[in-house]
């Protein structure tokens, strides 16, 4: 998947507010203390441009999530301009969206949206449901989205490691960086299902394992859910700094402290991802073995 932002994208139509607030009151908790921006269109300050600030919306957010209604599909704004906005971002890899089916609408036969798989299911919507079911279900709504940023955040950091790993192994033996890309045999990414994001675990590119977003949030609690996050995020950080300081990298790269010194500070929370893909049946063979060996030798 290619680079997304943290944020949750929210579309809905007006007349189904009742159910954005729902929504609102249980992710709360899934987003609190993290970097992860809640938007919906109450982020709008009066008198700004409706159409960039959702579109910047959309670019700064990882998950979408849309509150089906047939006034969702009567809605001509969000039809002409926030679906499309959408289904865009999805179709590149930069977004992960998740419909949630709030009344009676045409959904499943909806040329744009039909094909994607649903939260719930159709022919039940919310509104169907006494107060009680909505509250399970808005919770586990919230559960699959933190499943979501699991994997999400998960193939970015493995993502970070597959970049590194020619360059620390480099520096570890001191050899010049010829510059030209490195084709790993074994890889660990998040991919776009019609369902949900996938974890893909693949050895000469075929598929050998595989945790989508509900599975992951069976097998991690939620405070290791968070921790994926903020592994993310430092190791972000980590790679940044990395980034400038490789850029100016001398000939001698067996002799560069400085180097040296960032791959030590970034090694606690490397090794803590590898672990993290390691408990969850991946195959860390390859280049992730040999990045984990040097770094603890560095």
């Amino acid at each position: 998947m290619g680079p997304a932002g943290r944020g949750i994208f929210v579309s809905y139509a007006r007349e189904d507010e009742p159910y954005r607030k729902r929504l609102h009151v249980h992710l709360t908790p899934a987003v609190r203390g993290r970097e992860i921006r809640y938007w919906d269109d109450r982020a709008i300050a009066p008198g700004a441009a409706w159409a960039a600030e959702i579109q910047q919306a959309i670019q700064q957010s990882s998950i979408a999530i849309l509150l089906v209604s047939a006034d969702f599909f009567a809605s001509t704004y969000i039809q002409d301009v926030e679906v499309p906005a959408v289904l865009e971002a999805r179709a590149e890899g930069r977004l992960a969206v998740i419909p949630v089916i709030v009344g009676p609408s045409g959904y499943t036969s909806d040329p744009r949206l039909g094909g994607l798989q649903a939260f719930n299911d159709p022919a039940a919507p919310l509104s169907g449901l006494p107060a009680p079911q909505q509250e399970v279900l808005w919770s586990g709504l919230a559960e699959y989205v933190r499943g979501v940023g699991g994997v999400l955040s998960l193939g970015r950091s493995a993502n970070i490691i597959d970049v590194l790993d020619p360059q620390i192994e480099h520096v570890r033996a001191g050899t010049a960086d010829a510059g030209a890309p490195v084709r790993h045999s074994v890889t660990v990414a998040a991919e776009q299902s019609p369902r949900e994001p996938v974890l893909v675990g693949r050895v000469r590119g075929e598929s050998r394992t595989r945790i989508t977003a509900a599975e992951l949030a069976q097998r991690l609690s939620p405070e290791d859910l968070d921790h994926v996050h903020t592994l993310e995020t430092s190791m972000e950080r980590w790679y940044a700094d990395w980034k400038a300081l490789y850029a100016g990298r001398g000939t001698n790269l067996g002799d560069d402290e400085t180097l040296k010194a960032a791959v030590r500070r970034m090694r606690h929370d490397l090794v803590q991802v590898l672990d993290f893909l390691q408990q969850l049946g991946f195959d860390l063979q390859d280049h992730y073995s040999r990045i984990r060996n040097a770094i603890t030798s560095i």
